[in-house]
């Protein structure tokens, strides 16, 4: 779970820096919750980190939603402010021309020029179309209302001419357009180039009717744009956590899943091929997982036997997997031992068994106590895990002398044994 949090967290912090609504402080604080939840983990508090892990990673997924929109609505503001200064540049230079005076080149081609070059350009002009009465330059309010200055206002002072002017005439369709540009910016920098060019001209467009039907398909195409690009953000958040989760588990096809999301994240892809992808990988990583506790639960089943005095070697567990059971010997007993087999991940089997050798003559008798004798020593064992937080759940039980005891061929740590299908316990290890 950690590892889907880091996840998680790192994709919020790329997407916050790139634009520029994260800073350190925010990071840092982000950085000391997840140290916290991971101080809980070492401490064994996993409760406490079940619960914590799933609340942080919706809380960074909820906080970068808002920190893209305080983004996209900045940067309108700024490009609202740079076209009105424009439009302004504009304005005065035709009024200028109008006077006789030439404009400069600031004000003949304001989009090749910086906001400080048009506000001192503005500025200059104005000192020269209405006579000085105390203003010494523009703020930015004036720069974004002075391009309405009309030509039977041309001698007024600029103080005058600000006072009559209180009505705004920004379009709020185009800015409402303009945001959800810059929000699709904020997560597919590319998607939202593509509507540059028809921001700039929507802008220009100046016939009522055809602007109209300009808005309303440029509206419903950049809608449908963020909304593919935010849920494509959001499955790209989840499969950054499932890469790390994978590779968590140490599996090879697990390992092999992950490689192959990293490097489709490296392209641009579909929501429905993200899906796909996340769909794929969750059944890998379920499968990886049930591989895993399945080793687990081999090993802790030996390492329990082997605390019973029966000898476990090297290379056991995967004899138990490629042939499906191993024989444990009994060192207190040259007769008798034990079978286990079965996949972990449902029911395993264990039984008493007895050495097939030649010569042997075992009696019923004899038979049933060994039973017994394992019998006890498994209670004690279920007794145990169950003191250590494990568990071995019984589902099926023959008691002891129900069936003839398995006799097997020792070769080794491997075994050759006679099909024999009823079993003495049935167990399943938790």
């Amino acid at each position: 779970m950690i590892a889907a949090l880091e996840a998680c967290q790192t994709r919020w912090l790329k997407i916050g820096q790139r634009n520029d609504v994260i800073g350190e402080a925010d990071a840092s604080a982000s950085a000391e919750r997840v140290e916290a939840i991971r101080a809980l983990l070492s401490s064994d508090r996993f409760e406490e980190v079940q619960k914590q892990v799933p609340a942080e990673i919706a809380f960074l997924e909820d906080d970068i939603q808002r920190r893209i929109t305080k983004a996209a609505d900045a940067a309108v503001k700024a490009r609202i402010s740079r076209r009105r200064m424009e439009a302004t540049a504009y304005s005065v230079g035709s009024k200028l021309r109008e006077r006789g005076f030439a404009p400069s080149d600031v004000l003949d081609s304001p989009e090749k020029h910086s906001s400080d070059d048009l506000s001192f350009a503005i500025s200059k002009a104005f000192s020269v179309l209405a006579p000085p009465d105390g203003d010494r330059g523009m703020s930015e309010r004036q720069i974004e209302i002075a391009r309405d200055l009309g030509a039977g206002e041309a001698r007024q002072t600029l103080s005058e001419w600000l006072s009559a002017q209180e009505q705004d005439n920004a379009d709020p369709e185009l800015i409402a357009l303009e945001r959800i540009v810059e929000e699709l910016r904020a997560v597919d920098q590319s998607a939202a180039s593509a509507f540059d060019g028809r921001v700039a001209a929507l802008s220009r467009e100046e016939n009522p009717a055809r602007k109209r039907l300009v808005r309303d398909s440029f509206m419903l195409d950049a809608s449908a744009a963020r909304t593919d690009a935010l849920l494509k953000a959001k499955l790209m958040m989840k499969l950054d956590a499932m890469t790390s989760r994978l590779r968590a588990t140490g599996d090879l096809a697990a390992l092999t899943s992950a490689t192959t999301i990293a490097s489709a994240l490296e392209t641009p892809a579909t929501q429905a091929a993200l899906n796909d992808l996340l769909a794929a990988a969750e059944v890998v990583l379920v499968e990886a997982e049930n591989r895993k506790a399945a080793d687990y639960r081999r090993k802790s089943l030996l390492t329990g036997l082997s605390q019973l005095g029966y000898e476990v070697h090297e290379g056991m567990e995967t004899a138990w997997v490629r042939d499906g059971k191993v024989v444990l010997r009994n060192s207190a007993s040259d007769t008798y031992g034990v079978e286990v087999g079965g996949n972990p991940e449902n029911l395993v089997q264990i039984r008493t068994v007895a050495y097939d050798r030649p010569g042997a003559n075992r009696t019923a008798e004899q038979d049933r106590a060994a039973e017994t004798t394992f019998c006890d020593a498994f209670s004690s064992l279920r007794a145990e895990l169950g003191e250590n937080g494990g568990n071995i759940t019984i589902v099926r039980a023959l008691g002891v002398g129900a069936t003839p005891v398995k006799s097997v061929a020792i070769e080794g740590t491997r075994t050759v044994s006679e099909e024999v299908d009823l079993p003495v316990v049935h167990g399943r290890h938790l």
